[in-house]
């Protein structure tokens, strides 16, 4: 298993990323085989889970446990900072066996959880000190009290988040992220899905702010930015994502990046 480490491979059982920009990774529902803990600390964001939604600036914690599809997104164009906190099951499952009760704070399809200013400033310090502290049993101790926290305090008991109003977007972009190397249009996709095309235009808009095409093309160019870094040709790269040619990865990098793909690779470097 692999955990992220700013966008790189890594063998670490536990590791804390902290980000911000005006523009983040392009963004697409998914899961891993790890935990996460997203901190939201501003910008206009939005995440989305299974069944439950929340928009806006309000600083939140994302938990999601192995297996649990979520979509993080910036909804509004913003400045953004995150912290997320990766750990492998076998990192922590076993240290107690109280660990069943405080894995209930990743809920059955994840949990959302609106902060104060406060809590958030609390959160986002044990983050950092789970981040430099190089003992491996610390970072578990720091882990569990982190959780307990989470759920003995009254904004997790008191957590009020809009149901997801659409879940028909999930399958939408599961099966987007499954085939974006293919021709995908609005009609077939409508009927692979059995709804309406401007049922699913719609929701496809109103979930991610993006029309249906935009949305392929944030998600091809995510794709293509993982071959990009292994060292494949831009030419292959456009290929193997359904961009087309090498002219038609300039026009979606610029389109999603406002550079064409080697300055930005520059940039990540």
């Amino acid at each position: 298993m692999h955990i992220p480490n700013d966008g790189h491979p890594s063998n670490q059982q536990c590791y804390v990323s902290f980000k911000h920009g005006h523009c983040p990774d392009p963004a697409d529902f998914h899961s891993h085989d790890y935990y996460e803990i997203s901190l939201i600390l501003s910008g206009h964001m939005k995440s989305m889970l299974r069944d439950k939604e929340q928009d806006g600036n309000q600083p939140r914690l994302i938990l999601c446990a192995p297996g649990t599809p979520h979509l993080i997104f910036m909804s509004s164009p913003s400045h953004y900072a995150r912290m997320n906190l990766f750990f492998e099951p076998d990192f922590i499952e076993n240290s107690i066996e109280e660990w069943h009760t405080l894995s209930r704070a990743f809920g059955k399809n994840g949990n959302i959880i609106n902060l104060s200013r406060v809590d958030c400033e609390r959160y986002q310090t044990e983050l950092y000190q789970i981040m430099d502290d190089n003992n491996v049993i610390r970072k578990k101790l720091r882990i569990l009290a982190l959780l307990t926290y989470i759920l003995e305090n009254d904004s997790f008991t008191k957590q009020k988040t809009e149901p997801f109003s659409s879940p028909i977007v999930l399958d939408a972009v599961s099966y987007i992220n499954k085939h974006y190397a293919e021709r995908i249009v609005a009609a077939d996709l409508a009927k692979i899905l059995n709804i309406g095309r401007t049922t699913l235009m719609t929701a496809i808009k109103k979930h991610t702010g993006l029309t249906l095409s935009d949305y392929v093309m944030k998600v091809r160019v995510k794709k293509a930015v993982v071959l990009l870094k292994k060292g494949i040709s831009q030419e292959e790269t456009a290929q193997q994502t359904g961009l087309g040619s090498g002219g038609g990865i300039i026009r979606a990098f610029r389109k999603c990046y406002a550079m064409t793909p080697g300055q930005y690779m520059k940039t990540l470097l």
